[in-house]
């Protein structure tokens, strides 16, 4: 099978780095990006990468645990904390030591009257607390897996807990006080934080095609299919518009702009196991909700999935290739980690 950087050109503006990342988050403080790499992978198996975006390079790499594909900054980033699907478990890594030190691992809380072992899914730091994470729960080999979202301080879950189908499966930090999650009807979930846990409203009916992944920025709260909502007022979350089309959202260093890595399929390529998608880069006007810049990335590409800015002018994201049936009762999934330098995107707007 060919490599997910296949068809990524080389250059300084774009370069692929052949990591098979489950997992990708930014680090703004220290201008790095964390990678998980799964089990399976031929290098880097079971370990977190830090990638240097400036030298596009591996500056290091260290053992976590049993397959690792989900991963949150604290709020101090001090510590990241990495979901072990095959150990069922969470494990604390300190960023404050070189290279980044693992440290304790808290088996993942169960849902109720379920005796299988729980999987860490999304996660979201909170705001102001450095040792506490909320976490959507998966229950394994169950169907349909979801078991909640807890809130856990330094792996001990709150006594309340949002427990209730459909699953939820996105999550998204908010205004003071609120988490957002979407659950598999598609559905807005508000949930309230407090010291005993969260409680939860939800929300039906806002979004027209489903809602993707979730990021919140400046009171509002954008969704991969291009929608924007105003979350002011949490408990009553208002649809104020849509971007032109649909694409991976980043919160931006400049003022009242987000960054949108979209695509479109170039139906000219034929071959299921090549790499077919155009990709571009936009900056979005929030008030307006228009691009005010725009570049189109050299080469085609396989599915982009986790876009992160680690610094001003620079960005990264997963490239997967995900071949047909291979046969076997298995599906074989290769990715990449693609760094684009575009430091236009660190100037001011106008």
């Amino acid at each position: 099978m060919p490599s997910a950087c296949e068809a990524v050109p080389g250059g300084t503006a774009v370069t692929c780095l052949d990591v098979e990342a489950s997992a990708l988050i930014a680090d703004r403080s220290r201008g790095r990006v964390y990678a998980l790499v799964m089990g399976g992978a031929a290098k880097y198996a079971n370990e977190l990468v830090v990638i240097d975006p400036e030298s596009a390079t591996v500056e290091t790499s260290v053992f976590v645990g049993s397959e690792p594909d989900s991963l949150v900054l604290s709020d101090d980033a001090t510590r990241l904390w990495v979901g072990l699907h095959g150990a069922y478990a969470i494990r604390e890594v300190d960023l404050t030591r070189w290279p980044p030190e693992p440290g304790a691992q808290y088996v993942v809380p169960r849902g109720p009257s379920v005796s299988r072992a729980a999987y860490a899914g999304a996660m979201i730091a909170l705001a102001g607390e450095p040792e506490s994470i909320a976490v959507a729960l998966h229950n394994d080999g169950v169907s349909p897996s979801g078991a909640g979202v807890a809130v856990l301080d330094s792996g001990a879950p709150r006594e309340n807990r949002v427990d209730h189908r459909p699953a939820i499966t996105e999550l998204s930090s908010g205004p003071p006080g609120y988490l957002f999650g979407v659950d598999d009807q598609q559905q807005l979930v508000s949930m309230v934080v407090d010291e005993s846990g969260l409680a939860d409203t939800r929300v039906g009916g806002l979004f027209r095609g489903g809602a993707g992944s979730l990021v919140y920025d400046q009171g509002f709260l954008f969704t991969s299919t291009g929608h924007v909502l105003d979350v002011s007022s949490p408990d009553a979350p208002a649809l104020v518009g849509s971007f032109s089309g649909p694409g991976l959202i980043v919160s931006h260093a400049a003022e009242s702009r987000v960054v949108m890595l979209s695509s479109v399929d170039d139906l000219s390529v034929e071959d299921p196991l090549a790499a077919r998608y155009e990709l571009f880069l936009r900056r979005l006007d929030i008030s307006t909700l228009q691009h005010d810049l725009e570049w189109v990335l050299d080469g085609r590409f396989f599915d982009a999935r986790d876009l992160v800015e680690p610094m001003p002018g620079y960005f990264a994201f997963g490239n997967y290739q995900l071949p047909p049936y291979a046969g076997d009762d298995q599906v074989f999934v290769r990715s990449a980690v693609v760094i684009l330098a575009a430091p236009e995107f660190a100037e001011a707007a106008p």
